[in-house]
């Protein structure tokens, strides 16, 4: 009764940006993929608020800024190539575009991959929010401000801290990095990540980091077997960064080479379904062609970071069908594209639908405990996200203490007698993240010498000068490793 006495006197404007590009074909961050959930959860919290808050928003997109500056002379293919240009979109946004300069209050929420950094400075100096839905990275700005709030699906930074804990789990250190320049966007992000978190962690680690474009090694007679060879010299443990089929056919290369023999570790980070990340691929061995047999003997010696998915009911399910399709149809209208369900990102599509359901709440909040004022200070209304969780129909927002959106990760691993992914070790939301175990794979991992060593007692190329003088060989002191 409180807040609704405050509605006759102030309606409160919330003036959301929205910069990104509309293309969907560029990446999952699309404004034609988010955009429409943002306009639902705005007609929702201004039917829930009404009175109190009223949300609009204005969609900034890369290709109408282009265009406009170009005349419409820049074809599409150019504009899938210009450089992010969101702070120039948000900054003119603010200056000159606003309707409630004055009154009202403003906030960034972003969706795609772009200059993070200047982005929160430009909120940091004019106190306002700051949220990103589907990409983040982190921000470089120091100086005190409201943390970026982001809400995205998988978070570069948990996930890559997962692949550091597994790592020490085990204590390997020698760390083989592969990134897939053919693969999205998104694999690029988490293998930066990794590689800078690699260095700077305070365990030693040595990264050997190695870029390949898949489609051309697929092309080529020889495959994958000069990474493979690459690899055999140098490490024992490498940490994949690409789509799941291409990581299938390495894998199967790798069987080949005799590289699946349990001496060798192959991590990836993927899905536990491909419709809800399409672009990531299919994660599992079994692909209906005349490589099944060879990618399932593969698969022994993979190991995948997921994220731990809860088990919905088949009214979720449903209810969540008729969502996406009505989020399709909006976008036919608000931007002119199509896409069909198998094309459409859910996850990243809910977080962004999620992203304003929780800005309305913790607005309300701050409006019914502190007043009008308290909204347009963005450094305590950023406090008012952390370390909570935000619930709404169809997805659970639980951001750390820094801003960030944490969700539980597990590493699975292909069972021998069921073939099926199971997960065998779990690292909850909660801080600080730890791996625990929940089942031994020793009796499923092709060798049974579980955990493998970082480095062969032989050395990688099996040249170490007590082996020589012995006249042992690598496979001769493979049966005396049992454990470390």
């Amino acid at each position: 009764m409180g807040t609704r006495a405050l509605s006759v006197k102030c309606l409160i404007q919330v003036e959301i940006a929205c910069p990104g590009f509309v293309d969907p074909r560029r990446s999952d961050g699309a404004l034609g993929f988010s955009g429409p959930a943002f306009q639902a959860a705005v007609e929702e919290g201004n039917r829930k608020y009404a009175g109190l808050l009223n949300f609009s928003l204005t969609f900034l997109s890369e290709e109408d800024y282009y265009y406009s500056r170009n005349r419409g002379n820049i074809t599409a293919s150019a504009l899938a190539n210009v450089r992010d240009s969101g702070v120039e979109m948000v900054a003119e946004w603010y200056y000159t575009k606003r309707q409630f300069p004055i009154s009202g209050m403003s906030v960034i929420i972003g969706t795609a991959g772009g200059d993070f950094t200047h982005l929160h400075e430009l909120a940091a100096n004019w106190n306002i929010l700051y949220l990103q839905t589907v990409a983040y990275t982190r921000s470089d700005y120091q100086l005190p401000a409201s943390p970026v709030i982001a809400t995205i699906p998988f978070s570069v930074l948990g996930i890559s801290q997962t692949f550091i804990n597994l790592l020490e789990l085990y204590r390997w250190t020698t760390v083989y990095l592969v990134l897939d320049l053919d693969s999205p966007y998104i694999f690029n992000l988490f293998a930066t990540q990794l590689e800078d978190s690699l260095r700077a962690a305070p365990s030693t680690f040595t990264v050997i980091k190695r870029d390949i474009t898949s489609r051309s090694l697929e092309r080529s007679s020889q495959g994958y077997n000069s990474i493979l060879g690459d690899f055999t010299t140098l490490s024992r443990v490498m940490i994949f960064f690409g789509r799941a089929d291409h990581l299938r056919r390495m894998l199967i290369d790798a069987w080949h080479r005799n590289m699946t023999n349990g001496e060798y570790v192959y991590v990836a980070w993927g899905t536990d379904d491909a419709s809800k990340q399409p672009r990531v691929g299919n994660s599992t061995w079994s692909y209906g062609d005349h490589f099944d047999e060879v990618a399932r003997r593969a698969f022994g010696s993979l190991l995948v970071v997921q994220q731990v998915e809860p088990i919905y009911t088949v009214q979720y399910k449903a209810d969540l069908e008729d969502f996406l399709a009505e989020l399709r149809r909006r976008a036919r209208v608000l931007f002119d594209t199509s896409y069909t369900a198998s094309e459409q990102p859910s996850q990243e599509v809910l977080s962004s639908y999620a992203s304003i359901g929780m800005l309305a709440q913790v607005l309300n909040e701050s409006l019914a405990s502190n007043g009008e004022a308290s909204l347009r200070d963005a450094l305590t209304l950023g406090g008012m996200f952390l370390n909570r969780t935000f619930h709404n129909r169809f997805a659970e927002l639980h951001i750390d203490r820094t801003g960030i959106r944490r969700r539980p990760q597990s590493v699975v691993h292909t069972k021998r007698v069921s073939e099926q992914i199971e997960a065998f070790l779990l690292e909850s939301a909660d801080e600080p993240p730890i791996l625990k175990t929940i089942r031994d794979i020793s009796i499923d991992w092709p060798s049974g010498a579980w955990p493998p060593l970082n480095e062969p007692l032989c050395g990688y190329k099996n040249d170490r000068r007590i082996c020589q003088n012995s006249g042992w060989s690598q496979s001769g002191v493979t049966g005396c490793v049992m454990d470390i």
